[in-house]
């Protein structure tokens, strides 16, 4: 896809004789089973625990168990530059990415890179080392996402509790649908909604988070069936709140997730992005899953194939004033089969324009790429890979469709 602004492209291609097997292996890396819904079309499935960061060597992961923390541990960072700290810390700065020498983020710590303005950040688009290795595979919860998922989903306020596993305190969040395991509880909250505007959300009965207590078989089994555990992070200074970033920023503050033993808050006073505090990240649901971008303000949202034909339709992020595809554009397997750009929508072909007027820029739009039918159904594929052209950047390699 050509916009005005080419060096938003990134080229990254893979060799289409992968492994299937170790292929799917690496899409699934890191990825909880449980979905939840966020808004009333969109679901996403929860990294398999906080993001974790080594400031030596510049990685990236996430805590091996959803109950791992590390918190405010003064042997870990205490007040450190972020090249001086030798190990691994989970408390954030909002809009710190890891690779600017600030402080991690504490009530009084250097601010953050990314203090001021309205606009979003997301630690996703960092390569996990334990989620996929590759760029924008994930990324962080809006508020208005967190609001839909605690209160507005079907049977909200039935699917959260605070809870205790493996000694650990903070809150159990169950998927959509959801089947208790045998041998396991889950005794849901006596909550009422409060509406207040500065601290608003659920208030339940304060049981120091033993409402539910789970020992590490027992977790398994509700892990299995996809309840996601968010820990309390600030236990280890002394706290047992839950204090979790969202992408949502105002100027110098951002808004996040709170939550101690008596309430689940969905409104809070936003903080200052200073503060050091946890992210959990998630990952979109759809029925494609890549590992390469064509361009880090597109994104891959899915693909259909209706009668003799195989749609591909794609998000874009505004930044220019035109896009177009060119008319060479083809879909091929990682068996070498190939299928034709046949028509559009949204997008226009080269040499024709789609043209975008000056007030809606970074807002999202929607295109899809329309292409001949393949001699067996997509699915059937191991990888298929779309590229615009042999000479183009856009390049969206290794897709699996499921």
């Amino acid at each position: 896809m050509k916009k005005s602004l080419l060096f938003l492209c990134l080229v990254s291609t893979f060799s289409f004789a992968q492994s299937s097997q170790k292929s799917r292996n690496e899409y699934y890396e890191g990825l909880l089973p449980g979905s939840f819904s966020v808004s009333p079309t969109q679901t996403v499935r929860f990294s398999k625990g906080n993001l974790q960061f080594k400031a030596r060597s510049c990685e990236w992961q996430f805590a091996e168990h959803q109950y791992d923390l590390i918190g405010e541990d003064p042997d870990k960072w205490g007040g450190e530059p972020l090249e001086n700290i030798n190990g691994w810390i989970d408390m954030f700065s909002w809009g710190q990415n890891g690779f600017y020498s600030v402080y991690p983020g504490s009530d009084e710590g250097t601010p953050s890179v990314a203090v001021e303005g309205t606009s979003p950040f997301d630690w996703g688009y960092e390569p996990i080392t334990n989620g996929g290795s590759y760029d924008n595979m994930w990324r962080t919860l809006t508020m208005k996402e967190w609001i839909y998922l605690l209160k507005d989903r079907r049977a909200a306020k039935e699917k959260f509790s605070t809870a205790t596993v493996c000694g650990i305190k903070g809150i159990v969040l169950l998927p959509d649908n959801w089947t208790l395991p045998a041998g396991c509880i889950f005794n849901k909250e006596n909550a009422t909604f409060n509406n207040d505007e500065s601290m608003g959300g659920w208030e339940v009965e304060s049981s120091n988070y033993s409402k539910n207590t789970y020992n590490q078989s027992q977790w398994d089994k509700m892990e299995k069936n996809g309840a996601v555990f968010l820990p309390a992070a600030a236990d280890l200074s002394g706290f047992s709140l839950g204090w979790y970033w969202t992408s949502s920023a105002q100027q110098k503050v951002a808004e996040e997730l709170v939550f101690d033993s008596s309430h689940v808050y969905t409104t809070y006073e936003p903080k200052y992005k200073s503060n050091g505090m946890s992210v959990r990240l998630v990952q979109n649901n759809s029925n494609v899953l890549y590992k390469s971008p064509g361009g880090f303000l597109t994104k891959l949202v899915g693909i259909s194939e209706s009668g003799n034909t195989i749609s591909a339709t794609f998000e874009y992020y505004i930044v220019d004033e035109w896009i177009t595809i060119s008319p060479n554009a083809y879909l091929e397997t990682n068996t070498g089969a190939r299928a034709k750009l046949v028509s559009t929508k949204g997008i226009k072909i080269e040499p024709e324009k789609t043209v975008f007027k000056s007030d809606v820029m970074l807002t999202k739009y929607i295109f899809t790429l329309v292409f001949e039918s393949l001699p067996k159904p997509v699915k059937s594929y191991d990888s298929i890979s779309i590229i615009e052209s042999d000479d183009s950047s856009w390049k969206w390699t290794d897709i699996i469709v499921r």
